[in-house]
């Protein structure tokens, strides 16, 4: 049976398959993830940022366990690194790297709740 690259093994860890090489990464380092077409940017604790050939969509499913959520289209972030949850000009998040990032309206009331539900 062919490997599945990208998903989280029995090690905890996501192999990122980028142009570069394999990079094993553990879901509690990745800060957020964007979408950009077919491709995810990963945003890590590191500083360090990998670029891998598949969607977002492909990873909400095996993030999820590891309290990602999808706040908007473009973005699914890791609730561990939210540092504030702003209220100005609706609704976005200051991540633990200091990036804002913006949570969709149809999205917002989601996430309150599962962030009051922790």
């Amino acid at each position: 049976m062919p490997r599945d690259d990208n998903k989280v093994n029995s090690f905890n860890k996501i192999i990122l398959s980028t142009m570069e090489g394999y990079y094993p990464v553990n879901p509690e380092e990745i800060i957020y993830c964007r979408a950009d077409d077919s491709y995810t940017h990963f945003y890590l604790q590191s500083g360090q940022h990998h670029v891998v050939s598949r969607n977002l969509k492909d990873y909400e499913a095996s993030l999820g366990p590891y309290n990602f959520f999808r706040i908007h289209k473009s973005y699914m972030v890791n609730i561990n690194h939210v540092s504030m949850i702003k209220k100005a000009d609706g609704v976005s998040l200051l991540m633990s790297n200091n990036i804002e990032l913006p949570i969709a309206w149809r999205k917002k009331d989601a996430f309150i709740s599962f962030m009051k539900s922790l």
